[in-house]
Protein backbone atom coordinates (compact mmCIF):
# COMPACT_ATOMS: atom_id res chain seq x y z
CA UNK A 1 0.00 0.00 0.00
CA UNK A 2 1.66 3.27 -1.27
CA UNK A 3 1.86 6.11 1.51
CA UNK A 4 1.02 9.21 1.35
CA UNK A 5 4.04 11.45 2.16
CA UNK A 6 3.62 14.97 3.06
CA UNK A 7 0.05 14.98 3.76
CA UNK A 8 -2.17 13.47 6.52
CA UNK A 9 -5.97 12.25 5.66
CA UNK A 10 -8.63 13.84 8.06
CA UNK A 11 -10.99 12.39 9.92
CA UNK A 12 -13.73 13.99 7.79
CA UNK A 13 -12.52 12.48 4.75
CA UNK A 14 -12.80 9.38 5.88
CA UNK A 15 -16.38 9.47 6.73
CA UNK A 16 -17.34 11.80 3.49
CA UNK A 17 -15.34 8.63 0.89
CA UNK A 18 -17.24 6.08 2.85
CA UNK A 19 -20.65 8.51 2.62
CA UNK A 20 -19.90 7.85 -1.44
CA UNK A 21 -19.35 4.54 -1.16
CA UNK A 22 -22.36 3.51 0.60
CA UNK A 23 -24.72 5.72 -1.61
CA UNK A 24 -23.46 3.97 -4.69
CA UNK A 25 -24.64 0.78 -3.42
CA UNK A 26 -27.72 1.84 -2.07
CA UNK A 27 -28.33 3.24 -5.80
CA UNK A 28 -27.86 -0.27 -7.14
CA UNK A 29 -29.75 -1.97 -4.38
CA UNK A 30 -33.10 0.58 -5.29
CA UNK A 31 -32.64 -0.25 -9.06
CA UNK A 32 -33.07 -4.19 -8.44
CA UNK A 33 -36.08 -3.84 -6.48
CA UNK A 34 -37.96 -0.85 -8.70
CA UNK A 35 -41.62 -1.52 -8.78
CA UNK A 36 -43.38 0.00 -11.63
CA UNK A 37 -47.32 1.31 -10.42
CA UNK A 38 -47.77 3.37 -13.33
CA UNK A 39 -47.77 3.02 -17.46
CA UNK A 40 -46.38 7.18 -16.71
CA UNK A 41 -42.99 5.72 -15.44
CA UNK A 42 -42.41 3.86 -18.68
CA UNK A 43 -41.74 5.99 -22.23
CA UNK A 44 -44.45 6.58 -24.46
CA UNK A 45 -41.94 4.82 -27.26
CA UNK A 46 -41.38 1.98 -24.95
CA UNK A 47 -45.24 1.12 -24.53
CA UNK A 48 -45.73 1.19 -28.32
CA UNK A 49 -42.69 -0.88 -28.49
CA UNK A 50 -44.52 -3.41 -25.86
CA UNK A 51 -48.28 -3.70 -27.31
CA UNK A 52 -49.25 -6.95 -28.93
CA UNK A 53 -51.00 -7.58 -31.83
CA UNK A 54 -55.17 -8.53 -31.35
CA UNK A 55 -55.76 -11.83 -31.27
CA UNK A 56 -58.71 -13.98 -32.42
CA UNK A 57 -62.01 -13.45 -31.51
CA UNK A 58 -63.04 -15.97 -29.25
CA UNK A 59 -66.45 -18.22 -29.65
CA UNK A 60 -69.47 -16.72 -28.00
CA UNK A 61 -70.70 -17.73 -24.67
CA UNK A 62 -73.20 -19.37 -23.29
CA UNK A 63 -76.64 -17.76 -23.42
CA UNK A 64 -77.28 -16.68 -19.53
CA UNK A 65 -80.57 -17.40 -17.70
CA UNK A 66 -83.44 -14.34 -18.70
CA UNK A 67 -83.62 -11.57 -16.30
CA UNK A 68 -86.89 -11.35 -13.70
CA UNK A 69 -89.44 -9.57 -15.27
CA UNK A 70 -89.36 -5.96 -14.44
CA UNK A 71 -91.78 -3.79 -12.71
CA UNK A 72 -94.82 -2.43 -14.73
CA UNK A 73 -94.06 1.12 -16.04
CA UNK A 74 -96.21 3.88 -15.04
CA UNK A 75 -99.44 4.62 -17.64
CA UNK A 76 -98.41 6.69 -20.10
CA UNK A 77 -100.60 10.24 -20.89
CA UNK A 78 -103.77 10.29 -22.59
CA UNK A 79 -102.75 11.20 -26.73
CA UNK A 80 -104.65 13.81 -27.83
CA UNK A 81 -107.69 13.39 -30.18
CA UNK A 82 -107.65 12.57 -33.65
CA UNK A 83 -109.71 14.46 -36.19
CA UNK A 84 -113.35 13.99 -36.60
CA UNK A 85 -114.28 11.55 -39.41
CA UNK A 86 -115.42 12.51 -42.94
CA UNK A 87 -119.09 12.22 -42.76
CA UNK A 88 -120.87 8.82 -44.68
CA UNK A 89 -122.98 9.18 -47.50
CA UNK A 90 -126.91 8.76 -47.07
CA UNK A 91 -128.25 5.29 -47.05
CA UNK A 92 -130.69 4.15 -50.07
CA UNK A 93 -134.14 3.63 -48.39
CA UNK A 94 -136.17 0.17 -49.75
CA UNK A 95 -139.04 0.33 -52.12
CA UNK A 96 -141.01 -1.90 -53.16
CA UNK A 97 -143.69 -2.36 -55.66
CA UNK A 98 -146.37 -5.15 -56.52
CA UNK A 99 -145.84 -8.19 -59.07
CA UNK A 100 -149.41 -9.17 -60.12
CA UNK A 101 -150.67 -12.31 -61.42
CA UNK A 102 -149.36 -13.09 -65.01
CA UNK A 103 -146.07 -11.60 -64.48
CA UNK A 104 -143.06 -13.53 -65.13
CA UNK A 105 -141.46 -13.39 -61.54
CA UNK A 106 -144.31 -14.35 -59.69
CA UNK A 107 -146.86 -15.82 -62.53
CA UNK A 108 -149.61 -17.97 -60.25
CA UNK A 109 -150.29 -15.87 -57.48
CA UNK A 110 -148.85 -12.21 -58.20
CA UNK A 111 -146.50 -11.02 -55.35
CA UNK A 112 -143.65 -7.81 -54.23
CA UNK A 113 -140.53 -6.95 -55.27
CA UNK A 114 -138.40 -5.01 -53.15
CA UNK A 115 -135.44 -2.48 -53.57
CA UNK A 116 -132.50 -1.92 -51.98
CA UNK A 117 -128.79 -0.72 -52.10
CA UNK A 118 -128.10 -4.51 -52.33
CA UNK A 119 -129.92 -5.47 -55.17
CA UNK A 120 -133.33 -6.78 -55.46
CA UNK A 121 -136.05 -9.50 -53.64
CA UNK A 122 -138.75 -10.97 -54.77
CA UNK A 123 -141.56 -12.86 -52.65
CA UNK A 124 -144.37 -14.25 -54.28
CA UNK A 125 -147.66 -15.02 -52.62
CA UNK A 126 -148.17 -18.59 -51.36
CA UNK A 127 -151.24 -20.75 -51.48
CA UNK A 128 -153.94 -20.30 -49.12
CA UNK A 129 -153.63 -22.15 -46.18
CA UNK A 130 -156.09 -24.66 -45.04
CA UNK A 131 -157.64 -24.71 -42.93
CA UNK A 132 -156.76 -22.06 -40.82
CA UNK A 133 -157.58 -19.28 -43.19
CA UNK A 134 -161.20 -18.03 -44.67
CA UNK A 135 -162.51 -20.78 -46.63
CA UNK A 136 -160.73 -23.75 -45.08
CA UNK A 137 -161.48 -27.08 -44.44
CA UNK A 138 -160.67 -29.39 -41.36
CA UNK A 139 -157.89 -31.77 -42.10
CA UNK A 140 -158.36 -35.34 -41.55
CA UNK A 141 -155.96 -35.26 -38.73
CA UNK A 142 -157.21 -32.43 -36.76
CA UNK A 143 -159.96 -32.36 -34.33
CA UNK A 144 -162.07 -29.27 -33.17
CA UNK A 145 -164.16 -29.12 -29.78
CA UNK A 146 -166.93 -27.07 -28.49
CA UNK A 147 -169.57 -27.60 -25.32
CA UNK A 148 -173.33 -28.17 -25.77
CA UNK A 149 -176.49 -28.04 -23.16
CA UNK A 150 -180.11 -29.06 -24.16
CA UNK A 151 -183.27 -28.44 -21.74
CA UNK A 152 -186.90 -28.11 -21.38
CA UNK A 153 -189.00 -26.72 -18.47
CA UNK A 154 -192.23 -28.04 -17.21
CA UNK A 155 -193.17 -30.60 -19.93
CA UNK A 156 -193.18 -34.59 -20.17
CA UNK A 157 -192.06 -36.51 -22.81
CA UNK A 158 -191.39 -34.19 -25.14
CA UNK A 159 -188.13 -33.46 -27.47
CA UNK A 160 -185.87 -30.46 -27.43
CA UNK A 161 -183.44 -29.79 -30.45
CA UNK A 162 -180.12 -28.15 -29.99
CA UNK A 163 -177.45 -26.83 -32.74
CA UNK A 164 -174.31 -27.73 -33.06
CA UNK A 165 -171.98 -25.54 -35.63
CA UNK A 166 -168.40 -26.06 -36.20
CA UNK A 167 -166.44 -23.06 -36.16
CA UNK A 168 -164.22 -25.13 -39.33
CA UNK A 169 -166.40 -26.83 -42.13
CA UNK A 170 -165.98 -30.46 -42.62
CA UNK A 171 -164.37 -31.55 -45.86
CA UNK A 172 -167.36 -33.82 -46.43
CA UNK A 173 -170.44 -34.45 -44.08
CA UNK A 174 -170.61 -37.41 -42.01
CA UNK A 175 -173.26 -39.37 -43.23
CA UNK A 176 -172.83 -42.73 -41.26
CA UNK A 177 -175.03 -42.95 -38.09
CA UNK A 178 -172.36 -45.73 -37.14
CA UNK A 179 -169.89 -42.75 -36.99
CA UNK A 180 -171.79 -40.87 -34.72
CA UNK A 181 -171.81 -41.24 -30.85
CA UNK A 182 -172.98 -40.48 -27.61
CA UNK A 183 -171.01 -41.05 -24.70
CA UNK A 184 -172.69 -41.00 -21.43
CA UNK A 185 -170.81 -41.09 -18.11
CA UNK A 186 -171.26 -44.75 -17.20
CA UNK A 187 -169.73 -45.24 -20.58
CA UNK A 188 -166.90 -43.21 -19.71
CA UNK A 189 -166.13 -44.81 -16.55
CA UNK A 190 -167.05 -48.88 -17.04
CA UNK A 191 -166.29 -48.45 -20.97
CA UNK A 192 -168.54 -49.24 -23.70
CA UNK A 193 -169.32 -50.08 -27.77
CA UNK A 194 -168.71 -45.71 -28.26
CA UNK A 195 -164.94 -45.97 -26.61
CA UNK A 196 -163.25 -47.21 -30.02
CA UNK A 197 -164.48 -44.58 -31.42
CA UNK A 198 -164.70 -41.86 -28.85
CA UNK A 199 -161.89 -42.27 -26.36
CA UNK A 200 -162.22 -39.03 -24.74
CA UNK A 201 -163.93 -37.60 -21.09
CA UNK A 202 -166.13 -34.65 -21.06
CA UNK A 203 -163.42 -32.92 -19.75
CA UNK A 204 -160.89 -33.49 -22.34
CA UNK A 205 -163.40 -34.48 -25.62
CA UNK A 206 -161.54 -36.50 -28.51
CA UNK A 207 -162.83 -38.18 -31.89
CA UNK A 208 -161.12 -40.53 -33.87
CA UNK A 209 -160.89 -39.43 -37.44
CA UNK A 210 -163.90 -39.45 -39.32
CA UNK A 211 -166.33 -39.57 -35.97
CA UNK A 212 -168.39 -37.11 -34.32
CA UNK A 213 -168.31 -37.59 -30.14
CA UNK A 214 -171.52 -35.72 -28.14
CA UNK A 215 -169.89 -36.37 -24.22
CA UNK A 216 -172.14 -36.46 -21.63
CA UNK A 217 -171.40 -34.17 -18.76
CA UNK A 218 -174.18 -33.80 -16.35
CA UNK A 219 -177.80 -35.17 -17.38
CA UNK A 220 -181.33 -34.02 -15.11
CA UNK A 221 -183.18 -37.21 -16.01
CA UNK A 222 -183.24 -39.90 -18.21
CA UNK A 223 -183.24 -38.69 -22.00
CA UNK A 224 -182.85 -40.02 -25.12
CA UNK A 225 -180.79 -38.66 -27.92
CA UNK A 226 -180.92 -38.47 -31.46
CA UNK A 227 -179.04 -37.10 -33.84
CA UNK A 228 -179.72 -35.59 -37.44
CA UNK A 229 -178.77 -33.03 -39.99
CA UNK A 230 -179.02 -29.91 -39.97
CA UNK A 231 -180.44 -29.69 -43.76
CA UNK A 232 -182.91 -33.48 -43.29
CA UNK A 233 -184.19 -32.25 -39.82
CA UNK A 234 -187.33 -33.98 -38.99
CA UNK A 235 -189.85 -32.64 -36.38
CA UNK A 236 -190.06 -35.03 -33.47
CA UNK A 237 -192.14 -38.51 -34.07
CA UNK A 238 -190.76 -38.86 -37.29
CA UNK A 239 -188.07 -40.69 -38.72
CA UNK A 240 -184.87 -39.41 -37.73
CA UNK A 241 -181.78 -39.09 -40.50
CA UNK A 242 -177.97 -39.76 -38.70
CA UNK A 243 -175.59 -37.19 -40.30
CA UNK A 244 -173.77 -34.11 -39.80
CA UNK A 245 -173.84 -31.51 -42.32
CA UNK A 246 -170.61 -29.88 -43.16
CA UNK A 247 -171.33 -26.95 -40.75
CA UNK A 248 -172.37 -28.52 -37.90
CA UNK A 249 -175.44 -31.04 -36.88
CA UNK A 250 -178.76 -30.76 -34.81
CA UNK A 251 -178.98 -33.22 -31.32
CA UNK A 252 -182.26 -33.67 -31.05
CA UNK A 253 -182.73 -35.06 -27.20
CA UNK A 254 -185.85 -37.21 -25.57
CA UNK A 255 -186.82 -36.44 -22.23
CA UNK A 256 -188.71 -39.06 -20.47
CA UNK A 257 -188.96 -39.63 -16.34
CA UNK A 258 -191.65 -39.28 -13.86
CA UNK A 259 -192.46 -35.55 -13.15
CA UNK A 260 -191.27 -33.62 -15.56
CA UNK A 261 -194.32 -30.92 -15.15
CA UNK A 262 -192.38 -30.35 -11.45
CA UNK A 263 -189.16 -29.75 -12.64
CA UNK A 264 -187.22 -28.75 -15.47
CA UNK A 265 -185.20 -31.00 -17.47
CA UNK A 266 -181.88 -30.58 -19.15
CA UNK A 267 -178.77 -32.30 -20.19
CA UNK A 268 -175.16 -30.34 -20.87
CA UNK A 269 -171.62 -32.01 -22.07
CA UNK A 270 -169.00 -31.46 -24.63
CA UNK A 271 -168.59 -32.74 -28.40
CA UNK A 272 -165.27 -33.76 -30.27
CA UNK A 273 -165.07 -33.94 -34.24
CA UNK A 274 -162.24 -35.29 -36.34
CA UNK A 275 -162.71 -34.66 -39.87
CA UNK A 276 -163.14 -37.81 -42.72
Amino acid sequence: MPQVRGRRVSVTGVLAVLALVFAMGGGAYAAGRYVITSTKQISPKVLRALKGNAGARGAAGAAGAAGATGATGATGATGASGAAGVAGANGVGVSSKEIKVGEAECSKLGGSQFTSASGKTTACNGKEGSPWTAGGVLPADATETGTWVSGLFEKENEFSNTAISFTIPLAEAITSGADLHYVTLEEVENGGPNRTACPGTNEEPEAVEGNFCLYEGFSSTEASQYITGPEKFRAPGSHKKETTGKAGLIVQVGFAGPSLTEREAYIQGTWAVTGP
